[in-house]
């Protein structure tokens, strides 16, 4: 096992286990490390997003602004405060742009499209990992929840580490060459069969999903973890980055493990739901 390989396998179990070990836990301690884990992928979409715009990006109102609508989906209408904090959030990042652009009577087209763009990557950091990262703390809180967190961030790592084997086995055709160009549809499809099987084990195995809500689950979570796995790849060639960060030796940031899970533990919430959790 070569160097490399040998550390980000060790970081993957150390991740592994803390993840599992808070998971277990529930309650304040999952909602704060998946709050934690959300405001460090913002920073690192907030940093990817200034190497583009520069100055224009905010990344202490973006994490503010994650922050905010993290408390306000999780917390949900009971709350007021946290949507109170994020409008003034935004209207403040709204208004730091349009004074710093009114007042520079020699600005260029381009740095009115800056001012533009800046404002929307600092709240677009900030409400979409925040936005779907509170889902997973929804997930978390839900009747028979550990249940069903474990759906979502089982069938998201299965997907993920399937796809990596049978995209190097078997890989051929390229899914998304201009993003991605070692992801392969042979691999998207049997991170997706990976996913599905372990649902229906996993179902089987628990009384509380049973085995067609965790396949149903497992196979939606295998298939729109690619979409957040893209999305992140979209930011990191427009920010000419091949990690989001460096936090984690062998893996990269945060970001870079999350980007799957996002939109996984969105759509596998609105799924039970629906199903009847």
């Amino acid at each position: 096992m070569s160097e490399s390989l040998r550390v980000r396998v060790l970081s993957g179990i150390a991740i592994g286990a803390v993840t599992i070990a808070v998971g277990l836990l529930g309650g304040l301690w999952w909602a704060g490390f998946v709050l934690v884990l959300g405001c460090l992928a913002i920073t690192e979409m907030a940093t990817m997003a200034q190497a583009r715009l520069g100055r224009f990006v905010s990344m202490p109102i973006a994490v503010l602004i994650g922050a905010a609508v993290y408390l306000l989906v999780w917390l949900r209408p009971i709350e007021p405060v946290p949507g109170l904090v994020l409008a003034l959030l935004m209207l403040g990042s709204l208004l730091r742009h349009i004074v710093s652009r009114a007042t520079d009577v020699s600005g260029t087209t381009a740095d009115v499209a800056s001012h533009v763009a800046g404002w929307a990557a600092t709240v677009l950091s900030g409400g979409y990992i925040g936005f779907c990262s509170a889902h997973l703390a929804l997930l978390r809180d839900a009747p028979a929840g550990l249940a069903w967190t474990t759906v979502a961030v089982g069938a998201t790592w299965l997907a993920d580490s399937a796809a990596y084997l049978a995209g190097h086995r078997w890989g051929r055709h390229r899914l998304a060459p201009a993003l991605s160009p070692k992801k392969t549809w042979e691999g998207f499809w049997g991170g997706v069969v990976a996913a599905t099987v372990g649902g229906l084990v996993f179902g089987l195995l628990v009384p509380e999903v049973g085995a067609v809500k965790g396949t149903f689950l497992a196979f939606a979570a295998g298939m729109v973890g690619t979409l957040g796995d893209l999305a992140e790849s979209l930011i990191k060639r427009e920010a000419g980055a091949k990690d989001s960060g460096a936090l984690i030796p062998g893996h990269g940031g945060v970001f870079d493990r999350i980007d799957s899970l996002l939109w996984a533990g969105v759509v596998v919430y609105y799924l039970a739901r629906f199903v009847g959790m």
